[in-house]
């Protein structure tokens, strides 16, 4: 078991574990990890007891050392128990990946899981300490009918990366809460035990609503940290007769597991006449009160709810107004300049959808899929103006960023079926395979499944993209779905069976197998010349890199720029190969192919590449343009900030954007990059005493990269009176 998340997240596949060891015999280990050791979680010692945490838990570098196998929770649970145990190797370690409840193996009965899941609970041992308290919850709860409300608010409105996604099943407003709480008549004689991460919000509620309890005054609760405290408020909401909460709470659905509690959903219990009343007091709210909320965070997550409602009424839910004023105000999360963007695009208004997008790229927002759901929107409406080429660039430098969002498969299949095809370079991919793989269940060119397209394209793109391809077992499916098409009887002897099975080797280079994998591209290369070979030639050429045989991906490279002229990615990586061979001037003569000098980045994917050449051949002037160019193109992506800064910081040249840097520092917090990158930048410029302060705070923090944290322990070391004692870069 391992999960890395909140307590009621990891309580959920914990307790299946523990069923699923005593239920196989296999053994248990625990793995619970911790990056920030500030998280509570990380205190889990004083939560379970000492023997328990000895018989199971392992550390991270125990954990790093297992065999894992991965099964996806679809095919695990189409196992018996006797299957699984029949299956199962005894050098490896199984994790089902996946789960967001019991889980249930062919053939059990689920009345029978729940019970064994409730169970489970027994299995885990606490501390002294804790068992006195779950004991006094016990008696508290004795004979009382208290409906619990689970409120999470805390974590997705606060959370930088959070605050880039809508969560309307994790958070829900206030204004809900209270009107459940008056439709099922909340009072005195009928409390509501309020549990939340934020005591904000039940201050807000206990302020309008009789009858509201918070957990200490049920019992005293002295002396705890704050992950017991949260064990705790878990352990009472079992006790309850019934829980409210969000859809998409571990921590909920854990307490109603354990006790045996009906669970409402909160957004989907009211009336509509409640509804209607709890949205118009948000409404206003919004409009007339927006310091009442807990942040931004909370207005950006709570517009969605707005937004939701205003469709399901039928009245369009063009919010600009409201967007138009936060961002005039300074609130600067990432949802909120999507949201503006969707309006835009709803309207087909493309000029204000353009002046969205430069509006959240200076506002130096890292969020891939925020500036890629903005990019294909534009290139949605560029396509439907019939200007594919405009589209084309938009759409490129979207998927750069982040291609597994709501609008690319929409984007891809329109520009598939643009009149006039563009003339623009795309990325390079096989739009045959697309039609046999992804649409095989329906008419060609009109579905696109993006997991094809993103295996066939990327390695061009900003990072591999590996999670969300494998998750769940994501890349066996869809090596599955290639077999079966490969054995069609009409795609025997054709070219397209040369073609899908060296797509197949995309996926299986990844697996247990590579070798088989390469061989088989290697084949399917061969297969004929690569004029007449394109798709098969990139495959192969690719894996060879994904191998490290740098030498035989150059000659295949080489090849395909030949053949292929006017594709400009075979002149990047190649340029790539021969760098390795320290062939300088060459290789930038194919680095200038592919991102040509003077013109926008076309390519981003291989211009950090391009500028370390840059650097060895002393052109550092142009190495800093095209860094300046990658971080606009980009819409300074972290990944490129890190390196630019880290750049500037290694050969002490100037880094132009301190401000736009602390800014974010500011906004998201210590847990970033960038903040121990400003703490060095200012160092190195004198300024000692803050470089220090923001240099402790990142490193209390517990999330200094480790490209950094060499140089934030020099920089605490220094003195006032020896500012240079090392390095800080």
């Amino acid at each position: 078991m391992s999960r890395n998340d909140g307590l009621g997240a990891r309580l959920i596949p914990l307790l299946s574990a523990l069923r699923l060891a005593e239920a196989t015999g296999a053994r248990l280990r625990v793995h619970w990890p911790s990056q920030d050791k500030r998280a509570n979680v990380s205190h889990y010692q004083g939560l379970f007891d000492a023997a328990f945490c000895d018989r199971y838990f392992i550390t991270d570098d125990e954990a790093k050392e297992r065999r894992l196998r991965i099964i996806g929770a679809s095919r695990f649970q189409r196992l018996t128990r006797q299957e699984f145990i029949a299956q199962a190797d005894a050098e490896y370690d199984y994790f089902v990946e996946e789960t967001g409840g019991p889980a249930i193996l062919q053939g059990e009965d689920p009345a029978e899981v729940a019970r064994a899941y409730r169970n489970a609970m027994g299995l885990i041992t606490f501390t002294p300490r804790i068992r006195e308290m779950m004991a006094q919850i016990d008696a508290a709860f004795a004979g009382r009918q208290v409906t619990a409300y689970h409120i999470r608010h805390g974590d997705v409105t606060s959370s930088y990366r959070a605050r880039g996604k809508a969560w309307p099943n994790k958070y829900v407003p206030p204004e809900i809460y209270l009107e459940h709480m008056r439709q099922s008549g909340t009072g005195p004689d009928r409390p509501a035990l309020l549990i939340s991460d934020t005591a904000a919000s039940i201050d807000w509620l206990a302020a309008r609503q009789d009858g509201v309890l918070r957990l200490p005054d049920l019992i005293q609760l002295d002396d705890l940290d704050s992950l017991q405290f949260d064990f705790l408020e878990l352990y009472a909401m079992s006790r309850a007769a019934l829980i409210v909460a969000p859809e998409m709470s571990g921590f909920s659905r854990v307490a109603a597991a354990i006790g045996a509690v009906p669970i409402d959903d909160v957004g989907q219990s009211l009336t509509d006449a409640s509804m209607d009343a709890a949205m118009t007091a948000l409404q206003q709210r919004l409009l007339n009160d927006s310091g009442s909320f807990l942040n931004d965070g909370e207005i950006a997550q709570s517009t969605v709810h707005l937004r939701r409602w205003l469709d399901r009424q039928d009245q369009p839910g063009d919010l600009s107004e409201l967007l138009d004023q936060q961002l005039d105000q300074g609130n600067t999360v990432p949802l909120m300049y999507r949201m503006r963007a969707e309006d835009a695009y709803r309207a087909g208004d493309a000029a204000m959808l353009a002046e969205i997008a430069h509006q959240a790229r200076d506002a130096m927002i890292p969020l891939p899929h925020v500036l890629s759901e903005i990019d294909t929107m534009q290139a949605l409406l560029h396509l439907r103006a019939g200007q594919a080429d405009t589209a084309t660039v938009l759409l490129r430098r979207a998927l750069y960023h982040w291609p597994m969002q709501a609008f690319t498969a929409e984007a891809v299949r329109t520009w598939l079926l643009a009149d006039p095809a563009p003339t623009e370079r795309f990325y390079p991919f096989e739009p045959m395979v697309l039609d046999l793989v992804s649409l095989s269940r329906g008419a060609p060119q009109k579905r696109v499944d993006m997991r094809s397209l993103v295996w066939e394209i990327r390695q061009f793109l900003s990072s591999t993209f590996r999670g969300p391809l494998i998750a769940a077992g994501a890349d066996a499916d869809l090596r599955d779905r290639v077999l079966a098409v490969e054995a069609q009887d009409s795609i025997r002897g054709t070219p397209a069976e040369r073609s899908l099975k060296s797509f197949r080797s995309l996926i299986e280079i990844e697996g247990p197998d590579p070798a088989s994998a390469l061989a088989l591209s290697r084949e399917m290369a061969h297969d004929a010349p690569v004029s007449e070979n394109r798709w098969a030639a990139q495959r192969f050429a690719i894996n060879l890199l994904h191998q490290h045989k740098f030498q035989r991906a150059r000659f295949w490279f080489a090849r395909l720029v030949e053949a292929f002229p006017d594709e400009p990615v075979y002149s990047g990586y190649l340029a790539g190969t021969i760098m390795r061979d320290g062939e300088n001037e060459v290789a930038q003569a194919h680095f200038e192919r592919v991102n040509p000098p003077g013109e926008p980045l076309r390519y981003p994917v291989f211009a950090t590449r391009q500028i370390q050449l840059l650097d060895r051949l002393k052109r550092e002037n142009e190495a800093d343009a095209l860094y300046e160019q990658l971080l606009i193109a980009t819409g300074w992506a972290e990944t490129h900030v890190t390196g630019a800064v880290r750049r500037a910081l290694r050969q002490d040249r100037p880094f132009p954007h301190l401000e736009r840097l602390t800014r974010l520092a500011e906004e998201a917090g210590p847990h970033r990059a960038a903040g121990a990158l400003v703490a060095q930048l200012l160092h190195r410029d004198g300024h000692h005493d803050e470089a220090r302060q923001r240099a402790q705070s990142a490193l209390d923090s517990g999330a200094v990269p480790a490209g950094d944290l060499e140089g934030i322990r020099a920089l605490l070391e220094a003195t006032a009176d020896n500012p240079t004692t090392r390095d800080p870069g």
